[in-house]
């Protein structure tokens, strides 16, 4: 009597299949495993990433009580607004400067404080964006609002520079004019 049944299969080929059906296992449970790690880590960067946003809100609003801004909301962040605060500050720290520096020729005065000015903006920016960008908050909306705000910054310097260095007495030029 002949009994139909699967082939015989042999020693190796067993041992082959169930090789491959423990790859298997162990693949779908290493899947899972990194599935659930990313899922994970994911949500701890967004934990991470909301503790800073609403760290650097509460920074931001103290900051803003601290200087009599009565909230945010209705504050002006446009990149022409934003780039106007920031280079009026930094020209107003010209008559510090000027005072901490009595005995310098108004010339060298001039040319320190543009290069030192300028440079601490250079600075202030590029800490801004790196700031932003560790938060993922740069998006291409984002990224062309710095640009505008950092090339307005730099021609309201350069205004104030090129006016201040054009008032001089004549007999003091300044190099680059």
């Amino acid at each position: 009597m002949h009994v139909t049944g699967p082939p015989p299969t042999s020693s190796a080929s067993r041992k082959s299949a169930a090789h491959s059906s423990k790859k298997a296992e162990q693949s779908k449970s290493f899947k899972s495993l990194y599935s659930t790690m990313l899922k994970g880590m994911k949500c701890g960067l967004n934990m991470v990433e909301q503790t800073s946003i609403s760290e650097l809100k509460a920074a931001l609003g103290g900051a803003a009580e601290y200087l009599g801004i009565n909230g945010l909301a209705n504050y002006d962040t446009s990149p022409e607004a934003t780039a106007r605060r920031i280079a009026d500050f930094a020209i107003g720290m010209y008559s510090i400067y000027k005072k901490q520096n009595p005995r310098m020729e108004e010339t060298e005065r001039l040319e320190k404080f543009e290069k030192l000015i300028k440079g601490a903006i250079d600075k202030g920016f590029q800490e801004a964006r790196t700031v932003l960008d560790s938060l993922n908050m740069i998006t291409k909306e984002v990224k062309s609002g710095i640009s505008e705000t950092y090339e307005l910054v730099q021609k309201r310097l350069d205004n104030f520079f090129t006016y201040a260095y054009n008032s001089l007495p004549q007999q003091s030029e300044h190099p680059m004019m």
